[in-house]
């Protein structure tokens, strides 16, 4: 454990190190406790199959998932994908006057909470999916990975929306 190793590597002066580490300790064991709970409370409840298809996408495990569920609640709120993603904040930001149009980065709009599962999901997601990997190649060769993954993110968005709304697992790509 790495926090046994800084803890051996620390001079016996250096006292607020240690009480630090035992900070970590414990709020790593509360999570633990919490994840534990939350997985029963899931198992207990109706919402059990559709954590379970959320899961089944890759990129997403159970805290991912729950956190998604818990901000959503109702897939049928978003009629569009479109929606859902400017929800989550994975829309660009325009603006503009008469013929002119900028568009920036990201909109500073958002779900604090999803935008950035989303996004660091959506790297976990291109060591997995294979069509994934390759849109992500494609798009890296006329932008920086930054930029490239969150439309990535975008794309894994809107195959989380399907597999809701669908309640069907997962089907990964096939690239030939």
């Amino acid at each position: 454990d790495w926090l046994e190793s800084l803890e051996l590597a620390t001079p016996a002066g250096t006292q607020y190190l240690r009480v630090c580490i035992d900070e970590l300790r414990y709020h790593r064991q509360q999570r633990t406790q919490v994840t534990k709970s939350l997985r029963t409370l899931v198992r207990s409840s109706d919402i059990n199959r559709i954590i379970k298809l959320l899961c089944s996408v890759p990129g997403i495990g159970f805290v991912t998932a729950i956190t998604f569920y818990a901000e959503l609640v109702d897939m049928d709120r978003f009629s569009r994908a479109d929606r859902l993603a400017s929800f989550v904040g994975l829309v660009p930001s325009v603006s503009g006057s008469g013929t002119t149009e900028h568009v920036r980065g990201l909109t500073k709009r958002r779900n604090r909470y999803l935008r950035y599962l989303i996004i660091e999901a959506a790297w976990a997601a291109v060591r997995k999916d294979e069509a994934l990997l390759y849109s992500f190649n494609q798009l890296t060769k006329r932008m920086k990975k930054q930029e490239a993954i969150i439309r990535i993110a975008r794309k894994l968005l809107n195959r989380l929306r399907y597999v809701w709304s669908k309640e069907v697992p997962y089907c990964p790509g096939v690239v030939d």
